[in-house]
C-alpha cells in the first residue's frame, strides 16, 4: 500500500513539473511572439503618397528617403537631431532626402504653436532653419517669443510672420502629419522612416547609415517591401 501510494506521488510530482513546464513556455512564447514584431520595422506600402506635403530637404530624386516624425518640444526629438538628424545631414553627399513630419503631442503644452510657427517660417523659405533653432532653444521654448526664433532663423518679414502665427486658419501640413502618424501607428516621438520602413523605435546612428547603405547598394534593408 505505502508503495502504491509512493508511485502515486511520485506521479503527481511529475506531471505537476510537466505542467509547470508547459506554462512557463507557453508564456515564453507569447511575449516572445509578442516582442518579435517590434523587432523588425515595418513596412507601409503607400509611404511615397502619404509624405509628399511633407517638409523636405535634400534631393528630391535621392535614392534614400528618411522620413522623421517630430515634436519640436519633445526632449528626445531634440537629442535624436543633435546625435543623428543633423549629422546625417551634413553627410549625405545629396544621396539622402530628409522630410519632417509633424506629430506635435498633446502632453507638450507648446508644441502644436510650435509647428504653427515652424509652418509661418516655411512661408518665408524658413523651416528646416527654424526647426533647427526651435531644437538648439527648446529648453526655453516657454519663454522665447516665437519672433526671437523667426528672426535667428533669417524670417525677415516680422509683420507677415506675426500675422501668421496669431491666425486661426488651419494648417494643412500639421493635420496632415498628424492624421498620417497616427494611420501608421507611430507611438511617439521621434519616429524615422527609411523608404517606407517604418522603425519601431528611433535607430541609433550606426544603425541608420547601415540601412542607408544597404540602399544605396541596392539592397532592401529588411527583406523585400510588401
Amino acid at each position: 500500500m505505502t508503495a502504491r501510494l509512493e508511485r502515486t506521488a511520485n506521479v503527481v510530482v511529475i506531471l505537476a513539473a510537466v505542467s509547470m513546464a508547459v506554462v512557463v513556455v507557453h508564456r515564453e512564447v507569447r511575449r516572445r511572439s509578442a516582442a518579435e514584431p517590434d523587432t523588425v520595422p515595418k513596412y507601409v506600402s503607400d509611404w511615397k503618397s502619404l509624405v509628399v506635403n511633407g517638409a523636405r530637404s535634400g534631393p528630391p530624386d535621392a535614392a534614400v528617403t528618411v522620413v522623421e516624425f517630430a515634436d519640436l518640444e519633445c526632449p528626445f526629438c531634440r537629442l535624436y537631431e543633435e546625435r543623428v538628424m543633423r549629422p546625417l545631414r551634413t553627410r549625405s553627399d545629396n544621396k539622402v532626402e530628409v522630410v519632417y513630419m509633424h506629430y506635435p503631442l498633446t502632453p507638450h503644452p507648446h508644441a502644436l504653436s510650435a509647428a504653427r510657427a515652424a509652418e509661418c517660417a516655411a512661408v518665408q523659405g524658413r523651416f528646416t532653419e527654424f526647426v533647427d533653432v526651435a531644437f538648439r532653444s527648446q529648453d526655453s521654448i516657454a519663454a522665447s517669443p516665437w519672433l526671437d526664433w523667426a528672426k535667428k532663423s533669417g524670417v525677415r518679414d516680422a509683420r507677415a510672420f506675426k500675422a501668421c502665427i496669431q491666425g486661426s486658419e488651419p494648417m494643412p501640413r500639421i493635420d496632415s502629419g498628424v492624421a498620417i502618424a497616427r494611420r501608421i501607428g507611430v507611438r511617439g516621438t521621434p519616429a524615422i522612416m527609411v523608404n517606407g520602413w517604418l522603425y519601431p523605435a528611433p535607430p541609433e546612428d550606426t544603425t541608420l547609415s547601415r540601412a542607408i547603405a544597404e540602399i544605396l547598394r541596392g539592397r532592401e534593408p529588411f527583406g523585400k517591401g510588401r
